[in-house]
C-alpha cells in the first residue's frame, strides 16, 4: 500500500490499465469463443430498443430482414442467372454492388469520359452512358434500350451471360473485386 501511494499518478494509471486488461483478457476470450462469425454484408443495423428485446420483438427471419433491406433487394435475380450461366453468385454480387452501391435500377453513372470516341458518340467531358444496376454502357452496347438497361431482370442476366463468356473486363469493377473473393 505505501508502495502504491509514492507512485506517480501516470504510473498508478499504467497499473490499473495492466490489471483492467489482465482480468478482462479471460472474459473476451469466452466471449470470442461463443460468438458468431461476422459476415460481411450490406445489411443495415437498426437500433433494437430495450422494450423491444422484453417484448420478443427480434425474433425476425432472414427472409423478412432480406424484404426490409433494398441492398438484398435483387438476392432471388442473382441467384437465378448465376445458375442459368454457372457464375458466381459471389462475384456478381460484388459487382454489382461496386458499380451500383444504391442498388438503383435507374442509375446513370456519376462518370465523365476523359477521352473523345466519336464513332460511339463518345466526348470527352460528357456524363458515362451507362445505367441500371449493372451500370450498362450504352454507347458499347447500342442494341440495348434504356428500359432494358434500366430492368433489374434483364441487367443482372446481361452481366451473368456475358461473365460466362469471359466478358467480365467490361465492366471497372470486374477487376477490382475479382481477386478478393
Amino acid at each position: 500500500m505505501q508502495k502504491l501511494q509514492t507512485m506517480s499518478n501516470h504510473k498508478k494509471i499504467k497499473y490499473l490499465f495492466l490489471s483492467i486488461s489482465l482480468l478482462t483478457i479471460p472474459i473476451l476470450a469466452i466471449a470470442l469463443e461463443r460468438a458468431e462469425p461476422i459476415v460481411e454484408s450490406d445489411l443495415t443495423i437498426e437500433v433494437i430498443k430495450e422494450e423491444d428485446i422484453a417484448a420478443n420483438v427480434i425474433n425476425v427471419s432472414v427472409a423478412e430482414v432480406k424484404n426490409k433491406n433494398n441492398a438484398n433487394k435483387y438476392d432471388d435475380i442473382i441467384i437465378k442467372y448465376s445458375n442459368r450461366y454457372d457464375v458466381s453468385y459471389k462475384l456478381m454480387n460484388a459487382i454489382i454492388n461496386c458499380e451500383n452501391r444504391q442498388r438503383d435500377p435507374n442509375l446513370q453513372s456519376r462518370l465523365y469520359y476523359n477521352f473523345t470516341r466519336a464513332d460511339l458518340g463518345i466526348f470527352k467531358g460528357e456524363r458515362e452512358y451507362s445505367f441500371g444496376l449493372v451500370q450498362i454502357n450504352r454507347h458499347y452496347n447500342p442494341n440495348i434500350s434504356h428500359e432494358q438497361a434500366t430492368d433489374p431482370d434483364f441487367s443482372i442476366d446481361f452481366l451473368a451471360k456475358n461473365l460466362s463468356k469471359g466478358n467480365g473486363t467490361w465492366w471497372a469493377c470486374y477487376n477490382k473485386v475479382r481477386h478478393t473473393l
